[in-house]
């Protein structure tokens, strides 16, 4: 009987004792667990790309009620038509469309030296972003295009260069599209943002956005890629300024 004990308690032992956790040595230690926080994207801007298109397409388009072309970046190869520069330093091109019901102009807003090295009835390849395409039934010329002298290229550039270069009157990010990080201080009806700056009196807006008010939210932080439309320092009658437009 006691033999059987013996037995019984090698047998038990065997079962349970096996079943207790080895402990682990120093290299097998199993690695802390990470916790894993994951952040909501920050909504991102529209991209942007540079088509090469016909004059043509963008007129026929135009005529036909359409606005396929607003709010983007292209490549077209045109004839000037007229040049006018203003006092002001304003100045305008406007291209042959082929098309007597469609006007295409091509502005600068206060750096009439973009048009500097053109000359009237020359072709040439033009960056332009397209402003807007638009019917006004009734006038002489019912169809125009309305462009925006452009530079190639993205540059990346601190938001308060900018501040700095409108105040200096300084443009040379006007007329090129731009990638920069701010905070929206107002968000207009028409869905246009107003930018926060620490500087007083100074107009920063992007206009264009098309988006809800869910996609932005003021007082956040955001990397705007946009086309720079217009900086001065506004002088004499008004403040400093940057107009920028979103791609669409």
């Amino acid at each position: 009987m006691n033999h059987f004990l013996q037995i019984l308690i090698l047998v038990m032992f065997a079962m349970f004792g096996c079943s207790a956790e080895t402990p682990l040595t120093l290299d097998e230690e199993e690695p802390p667990k990470i916790e894993v926080v994951e952040e909501t994207p920050l909504p991102d801007t529209p991209i942007f790309t540079v088509d090469v298109v016909e004059i043509g397409d963008i007129v026929a388009d135009t005529t036909a009620g359409n606005e396929s072309y607003e709010r983007r970046l292209v490549t077209l190869t045109a004839t000037i038509k007229e040049m006018e520069l203003t006092p002001d330093g304003n100045g305008y091109i406007s291209l042959f469309t082929n098309a007597e019901n469609v006007f295409f102009f091509l502005r600068t807003s206060r750096n009439a030296e973009a048009f500097a090295d053109y000359e009237f009835g020359e072709t040439y390849e033009f960056t332009v972003y397209i402003f807007l395409q638009e019917h006004r039934p009734g006038d002489i010329v019912p169809f125009s295009i309305d462009a925006i002298y452009a530079k190639k290229g993205l540059e990346e550039v601190a938001f308060e260069t900018l501040l700095s270069d409108a105040e200096q009157n300084n443009k040379r990010y006007q007329g090129r599209v731009v990638r920069f990080t701010a905070t929206i201080e107002h968000i207009l009806p028409d869905d246009s943002l107003v930018i926060k700056t620490d500087r007083n009196n100074f107009g920063f807006s992007i206009e264009g956005a098309d988006l809800g008010p869910e996609e932005y939210v003021v007082d956040h932080s955001y990397t705007f890629t946009v086309f720079v439309a217009g900086v001065g320092d506004g002088k004499p009658e008004f403040n400093p300024h940057i107009t920028c437009f979103f791609f669409k």
